[in-house]
């Protein structure tokens, strides 16, 4: 039997027994190492995780999720939600479509989806529930406008 068989199925078994997913992950990953045919010398393993982490491009989405909490914090969440609800708030459906155009404008501004969930997210679904929309429907309308930020430049 192969290593990867043995792994997933570490993995799946801890998980089926509710094993909490950063533990299964290291006994899974334990397991690789110690059935791998040619494993990674202990001492080098601190260097191997480094290089897989040590990337430019990583470096990027601490700061797009630091600048939704602070388009949050300061405001402007708020002003292009105001903004939206001035276009679209009228129409059948108003609050959905502005969690929609909000997005878009916070996709344009980060281009991060998480950033954007995160920031429109804590604003627009308590209003969303206010209104009377069901907390899936809410949740999914941030979530499925918010896959547009990689998309807009």
């Amino acid at each position: 039997m192969s290593p990867l068989v043995v792994v997933i199925g570490t993995f799946l078994v801890l998980l089926f027994l509710r094993v909490p997913v950063a533990f299964s992950l290291g006994v899974a990953a334990l397991t690789g190492w110690l059935l791998s045919p040619d494993p990674i010398p202990l001492l080098g393993l601190p260097s191997v995780m480094w290089q897989g982490i040590n990337s430019f491009v990583l470096l990027a989405v601490p700061f797009f999720v630091l600048m939704g909490n602070l388009a949050l914090t300061t405001g402007v969440t708020r002003r292009l939600v105001n903004l939206a609800a001035a276009y679209v708030g009228h129409f059948a459906g108003g609050l959905a479509h502005v969690g929609v155009i909000v997005n878009m404008i916070m996709a344009g501004m980060s281009g991060s989806d998480l950033a954007d969930a995160a920031a429109t997210g804590t604003l627009l679904i308590p209003a969303m529930k206010r209104m009377g929309y069901p907390t899936a429907y809410a949740a999914s309308i941030i979530s499925g406008a918010a896959t547009i930020g990689p998309l807009i430049p």
